[in-house]
């Protein structure tokens, strides 16, 4: 595979807030510079040809195949495997804990490697765990995934499940990851523990990797009324590239009636949020690795300046795109440093 040479006036940074690449690396046993076709999105190649230089390396836990203490040794597995990457390409990653030092690796020529984790599984209701995970460099954690946990409700539910939000002992999550730095990610949560999380955060959390449910009706998708209580606490929500996610009514790509989605498909979600929420509080949150349809046009991350062009295209400002491309969610870690 060929990839193009970087693209010219990009923004310094851009940052891909959800990346789910631990999984193929560690399961797979492959390394950022294998080459990455079918159904991969992402490489160090392909970040150095569409300008990624800061990435959110995500620890995803499923929690059917991980229960329980299992969920907790799987989440140390996937933190070993994002170590042994920073170790195999220490010319090129660079392991970030602060907004400072993502800066620095991006205006050194790095790839600035940020660890995060999705799945409050992973703490197994030990609230220790939360400063444990924090001190091992993950900078933040999504409270849920698919199927409601015991403190936290989610947006997809399990057969027999109902409807749920925030339990005191997810108040107590909260107030703890508040307490350490870990940054609190609403994705996946239901709309139930949205509002409930953000009554109790004293500090501004970030939706990842969630879109606008006004123009994909999708459950895992923001109204507009949450993008406002967002922006109310100065958080982001990141744009997620995943077909199923964009489409009208939130079908996959298979699915035989549903809109083929495209670059333009994102934008219009990113101007939807942007009018709503305001240019501070809209970011990217990729989900490359994580799903296997991203919208054509942005098929990996060797593509991302095209996205990029089409912010241009749009009328977007080179201050806006750059609080698009990483400002926003830098401010919301930092937010969270202290």
């Amino acid at each position: 595979m060929t990839l193009a040479p970087v693209a010219a006036n990009l923004p310094p940074i851009i940052m891909d807030g959800h990346c789910d690449v631990l999984l193929r690396l560690r399961d797979n046993g492959h390394t950022l510079t294998d080459p990455t076709e079918g159904d991969h999105h992402v490489d160090i190649p392909r970040w150095r040809a569409g300008g990624v230089n800061a990435v959110f390396f995500v620890a995803w836990i499923n929690a059917d195949r991980y229960p329980a203490e299992q969920a907790v040794h799987r989440t140390w597995d996937l933190i070993a495997a994002f170590h042994e990457q920073l170790a195999l390409h220490p010319d090129e990653l660079a392991h970030c804990r602060t907004a400072r030092e993502v800066r620095a690796a991006c205006g050194a020529g790095r790839i600035a490697s940020l660890l995060a984790v999705e799945g409050g599984v992973a703490l197994n209701e030990d609230l220790s765990l939360i400063a444990k995970y924090r001190e091992a460099g993950v900078r933040y954690l999504t409270l849920t995934w698919q199927g409601n946990l015991s403190w936290v409700g989610s947006s997809h539910l399990n057969d027999g499940e109902s409807p749920m939000g925030l339990t005191e002992f997810g108040a107590d999550v909260v107030r703890e990851m508040n307490r350490t730095g870990l940054v609190v990610d609403l994705s996946h949560v239901s709309d139930e523990a949205f509002y409930d999380v953000l009554r109790v955060s004293e500090r501004p959390v970030l939706v990842t990797h969630s879109n606008s449910r006004t123009l994909s009706n999708h459950s895992r998708n923001l109204t507009d009324d949450m993008l406002r209580a967002l922006a109310d606490n100065d958080g982001m929500a990141g744009i997620n590239l995943y077909s199923g996610f964009l489409e009208p009514k939130g079908r996959g790509s298979s699915h035989p009636e549903a809109v083929p989605v495209t670059i333009d498909t994102v934008l219009d979600h990113i101007d939807h949020m942007v009018q709503v929420a305001g240019i501070n509080h809209v970011g990217l949150g990729t989900d490359w690795e994580g799903m296997k349809s991203p919208a054509q046009g942005l098929e990996s991350a060797d593509r991302m300046p095209a996205l990029i062009s089409g912010l241009r295209g749009r009328g977007y400002s080179e201050g806006d795109i750059n609080k698009i491309a990483a400002e926003n969610l830098l401010r919301v870690l930092e937010a969270n440093e202290g």
